[in-house]
């Protein structure tokens, strides 16, 4: 019985490395060249810019022994909003990364393209062989933002939240990056500077860790005061003479980013919801005719000011 057992496993690993040898299961597929693009227009920016691409070959398993660039130059790239177009321009881009590539990359740009909200923009691209590309993207919105207080720290001791604030009202399908920034000087320098506010503070390994705003769905950005607090007191920290300081003001900003940038970034970073799984999950593509994302985002700014009694709590001076 035990010898029969061992015959039949015998067999079945025979059938198992017979049935390696089939294509289905072939390490390596049919190799079929595909064109990839990325272009992301800017609501915030005078300057657009897009890369081409396209898959390569190589002998073996192995990416890495490619050493030429995938970047694709020489082709006619168009976008469309209503009555007009504009043709991108070839240009090269400094590769930060040179550690596989050592040649500038070969890319895309535009000057004088500015997007306005509810903009259809139509992309078109033919490629050196005559192959034709082809997307769309609709602009998101600027915000319109409303915080919990007009000040920054006049409900400081009154807010049963604990935070400040800011939340605005838009259709589902967008993703949105916050960004808060205290603006500060000190006396006898005449350069304005910076410090980041984070959403709130986790304890992890008995230290305190600041967690900054993320990219997210949420349509709203919520500042903890103890968060707000720590960051002014960072301004001074080791410095006596609080009252050098001269807290100006806070500068904040949210970048939306459009129904297929959204699908793309969630796509290549995985569910939102981090208690989200997922195993078949792919990389999003709106190119018809290739793979890739064209999409866009719109950036909203708004300056805050600070309530006067909450800043010289912390011995500086307002505005």
């Amino acid at each position: 019985m035990i010898k029969k057992i061992y015959l039949s496993a015998t067999l079945l690993a025979a059938v198992l490395i017979i049935s390696g040898c089939d294509d289905a299961f072939a390490p390596k597929t049919p190799f079929v060249p595909e064109y990839v693009v990325y272009g992301i227009i800017k609501g915030d920016s005078l300057t657009q810019t897009l890369l081409l691409a396209k898959t390569y070959d190589v002998n073996g398993t192995n990416p890495g022994f490619n050493t030429e660039s995938p970047e694709i130059a020489g082709a006619t790239v168009k976008i469309r909003r209503k009555n007009t177009t504009v043709t991108m321009r070839d240009t090269l881009l400094e590769r930060t990364d040179t550690s596989r590539y050592k040649a500038p990359i070969k890319a895309y740009y535009s000057l004088g393209f500015v997007p306005s909200y509810g903009d259809t923009l139509h992309l078109e691209i033919t490629t050196p062989d005559g192959k034709t590309l082809n997307s769309r993207t609709i602009v998101p919105p600027s915000l319109y933002l409303e915080k919990s207080f007009y000040n920054i720290g006049g409900d400081r001791d009154d807010n049963l939240a604990g935070s400040f604030t800011l939340t605005w009202r838009i259709q589902s399908g967008f993703l949105f990056l916050p960004r808060m920034q205290i603006i500060y000087m000190k006396d006898g320098d005449p350069k304005q500077r910076i410090v980041e506010v984070p959403y709130y503070y986790t304890r992890i390994n008995n230290q305190d860790q600041a967690v900054y705003p993320f990219l997210s769905s949420n349509p709203y950005a919520q500042f903890r005061y103890d968060a707000i607090d720590s960051a002014l007191v960072s301004i001074s920290r080791g410095d006596p003479a609080k009252n050098t300081y001269r807290i100006l003001r806070a500068n904040f900003r949210v970048i939306t980013l459009d129904e297929h940038f959204a699908k793309y970034y969630s796509s290549t970073n995985g569910y939102l919801d981090a208690l989200s799984v997922r195993l078949d999950e792919v990389v999003y593509s709106n190119i018809t005719g290739g793979r890739g994302v064209f999409g866009s985002y719109m950036l909203t700014q708004e300056t805050f000011v600070f309530n006067q009694e909450y800043v010289e709590s912390f011995g500086y001076r307002a505005r």
